[in-house]
């Protein structure tokens, strides 16, 4: 601050920053889900979660699912990464595919969500598909989902016009052989009343036989096509061949869905759209205008001002009440009719609301075929709608945000055919369509109850893409294998063990730096291997293979557990209750206590080892860096060991140590980024130290470490280092250390010996 006259300025400096302390206790597993999203990292905190959103177990993925489960089972938290294996189109896939349902009631093709990204950068605006599951795979497959919107207003019976084709005539044909030919009448002579697209009338050919025209729309009214083609079998002999036109049956006058109709005179005209037929007179109507409803006796006319039937009775004047999104299942159950959103009414335009329900239909989901498992009323077609609250209601982004089972696709959400485009009521067609902003827009409507059903999803192909799917599960953990990308984890924790997935973890965990990759023996080195020499054997000439290191926990264990979603008993590898235990030793002590013996090193849900080593066996596989689990009687099944990795003799040899370091470095490099950018002082240093030491001195008052020092001054910080834009700082740390041995000496004196002249 400048001063122009004398005064007194005042500043702060604080020097009291914290350096803050975060447990997570995260440990990492990828696992080859029932469900789920794939190609990323998913939090999860409980088993019920776990099943919920990545399904239960299965003979393929138990040891991933279980060392998962296991991991929360301790208080940690499970980070599941479930891999794709690629788009479907790369031919190196695992075959999964994601469930989908096109406007056309049938499934689009192979398709590949991965994750709520990929469908927002590839799939946001997608014709491909008007439904798909968000979770890939067969469990998403046989979703029912019905839609319904403004929909009909009235149900009449009908009696329609059977009659109307004027003029008849015949017609001589100009071939004297009477042979098959082309025959050429005026179209203007036959105008059809009511006859409507695909009806049909006779010929009669000299009265021999009887061929067929179909009526089509042309112009005003329905007209004959005035180009007859007539077989040589039609023609009679002799005399001049006559083609003669009979009227007497020209069928139905009123189609189904999506012809117009109105009654009365202008100006009082009144318009309704043709919602459904139920195969006999009785007809559905959709009124643009609610208020005016048909009476018994009014005749009704197309578009062209032709009378095509009269209405002779009303069933309902709610047919709302009567329509079903299930079998015997009622809309009416589930919300009003929807109309126009106040949103959009208020903008000018109309018929954006609309109901969404989904069905179970095959029981996938709850078990429960038919069961109705979510509903989303009231949502708008147009893309800028929003609640009275404010909250966005365009039908993609609630089933984006609010679903737990579906992705919208596609805007048409139903068949071209199956939706009005026409509003007679104002004389226009409407003016827009399915995701246009609400502002005057009329939006098309359903013109008819519309349902679709998802299909096409599929599971990993385990049976021709075993390997290629392992791999995929190992790549899986390349998504953590950046800090800065990736924050915090402790433990990564693998599932089927292999040399190549306990290379992978390890080198990952190195490069890291943060956390500990914890690996059991591969299954085949324990699990039916004959004798318990041959296990340790086996045991140990695999981690022989494996390289030395502080960031890995190596342990000799196969748990035997009840798998309850299975209904059997199962192996699994104990490296996740190793991390389990390192993190309940957190959560009950501290970072830096040994997970092992018998105060905190007791194993959960082992009902027994697969191998449990013997003392000799102990002392080998101790001596590999291997830290046995053992079944004591009485005392349950215990990890009998905290070596880490690291084959040469150091305090990074120990579990408590490494993770020790571990803590201490992430708190302290966390604060430490606040000090990038500051000036490189006096100030800066002391502030620095100012937090640093008390940190330390409270891990040291909690046992973590005997003692520290902290050298952050000149004496690092020279003028070289400061004109290089560094800043260096040196700690000392006397890392605590764990009893694994013990030595207990008694002596035996005779009676008259003083114990104090004995010691000394």
């Amino acid at each position: 601050m400048a001063f122009a006259s004398p005064g007194v300025s005042i500043k702060e400096v604080d020097l009291t920053a914290t350096i803050n302390v975060a447990d997570q206790n995260i440990g990492v597993i990828a696992i080859a889900a029932q469900k789920g999203p794939t190609d990323e990292v998913t939090y999860i905190s409980s088993e019920r979660e776990l099943v919920d959103i990545f399904g239960g177990p299965d003979e393929y993925n138990y040891e991933s699912w279980f060392a998962a489960a296991t991991v929360i089972q301790y208080g940690g938290i499970a980070a599941i990464i479930r891999p794709a294996g690629g788009e479907p189109a790369s031919g190196s896939d695992l075959a999964l595919r994601t469930a989908n349902v096109d406007t056309d009631g049938t499934t689009s093709g192979a398709i590949l969500i991965n994750n709520q990204s990929d469908y927002e950068e590839n799939y946001g605006t997608t014709t491909a598909f008007s439904f798909a599951a968000k979770y890939a795979g067969t469990f998403h497959n046989g979703i029912k989902v019905a839609m319904t919107d403004v929909g009909a207003h009235q149900r009449v019976t009908v009696n329609p016009a059977t009659t109307g084709i004027t003029g008849v005539d015949t017609i001589s044909a100009a071939d004297s052989s009477r042979a098959a030919g082309t025959y050429t009448i005026g179209a203007a002579d036959y105008t059809a009343q009511g006859s409507g697209d695909g009806a049909t009338f006779s010929i009669v050919v000299n009265g021999s036989g009887a061929a067929t025209v179909t009526v089509t729309s042309s112009g005003s009214g329905y007209v004959i096509d005035n180009t007859i083609t007539v077989p040589d079998a039609k023609l009679g002999g002799g005399g001049g061949a006559s083609l003669t036109f009979d009227v007497s049956a020209v069928g139905a006058a009123m189609q189904g869905p999506g012809q117009f109709l109105k009654w009365g005179t202008s100006p009082n005209e009144y318009y309704a759209t043709v919602y459904s037929n139920d195969g006999t007179d009785t007809y559905s109507l959709t009124l643009w205008d609610t208020t005016k409803r048909v009476a018994v006796g009014t005749v009704l006319k197309d578009n062209a001002g032709l009378t095509i039937a009269t209405v002779t009775a009303i069933e309902s004047n709610d047919v709302y009440s009567g329509l079903e999104y299930d079998t015997g299942k009622k809309w009416v159950s589930i919300a009003p009719q929807p109309g126009t959103s106040p949103y959009t009414k208020a903008r000018g335009g109309k018929f954006d609301e609309f109901h969404i329900a989904l069905i179970d239909s095959l029981g996938n989901v709850t078990g429960n075929p038919g069961t109705l498992i979510e509903t989303f009323t009231f949502v708008s077609k147009a893309k800028d709608a929003k609640s009275t609250e404010g909250v966005v209601s365009y039908w993609k982004k609630v089933m984006e945000t609010q679903s737990s089972y579906l992705y919208g696709g596609e805007d048409v959400l139903v068949a071209a055919g199956d939706i009005v485009t026409v509003e007679l009521g104002t004389g226009s067609n409407s003016n827009g369509a399915i995701g246009n902003n609400a502002s005057s827009t009329t939006f098309p409507i359903f013109n008819k109850i519309v349902s679709q059903t998802l299909g096409s999803g599929t599971d990993y192909d385990w049976s021709t893409k075993s390997a290629t799917i392992n791999s995929a599960v190992e790549t899986s953990y390349d998504l953590v294998s950046d800090p800065e990308e990736f924050g915090d984890i402790d433990f990564l924790v693998p599932g089927k063990i292999t040399g190549t997935v306990a290379a992978k973890l390890i080198a990952i965990a190195e490069s890291r730096r943060d956390c500990i990759a914890v690996i059991s023996p591969q299954r085949t080195d324990v699990i039916n291997s004959s004798t318990s020499t041959k296990k340790t054997d086996n045991i140990v000439d695999f981690f022989n293979t494996i390289a030395s290191s502080s960031y890995a926990i190596f342990d000799s264990g196969y748990k035997y557990l009840y798998d309850k979603y299975n209904d059997t008993y199962r192996y699994v590898p104990c490296a996740a209750d190793v991390a389990g235990l390192c993190i309940s030793s957190t959560i009950n002590s501290e970072t830096w206590f040994s997970p092992a013996g018998y105060n905190r090193g007791n194993l959960r849900n082992a009902a027994k080892l697969a191998y449990s080593p013997r003392k000799a066996e102990r002392d080998r596989l101790y001596t590999a860096r291997v830290n046995p689990v053992v079944a004591f009687p009485g005392q349950g099944v215990v990890l009998f060991g905290d070596k880490t990795g690291l084959s040469s003799p150091s305090a990074f040899d120990r579990i408590n140590v490494r993770r020790l370091f571990i803590e201490l470095e992430k708190n302290i490099a966390r604060f430490s980024k606040f000090q990038l950018f500051e000036i490189n002082d006096e100030l800066t240093r002391s502030a620095f130290k100012g937090a640093v030491d008390p940190y330390l001195r409270n891990v040291q008052g909690r046992r973590g470490i005997y003692d520290f020092l902290v050298v952050c001054d000149d004496s690092n910080n020279t003028a070289d280092v400061i004109d290089r834009n560094e800043f260096q700082a040196e700690i000392y740390i006397k890392p605590a250390r764990s009893i694994n041995f013990i030595t207990i000496t008694f002596v035996a004196t005779r009676t008259g010996v003083s114990f104090n002249e004995l010691i000394g």
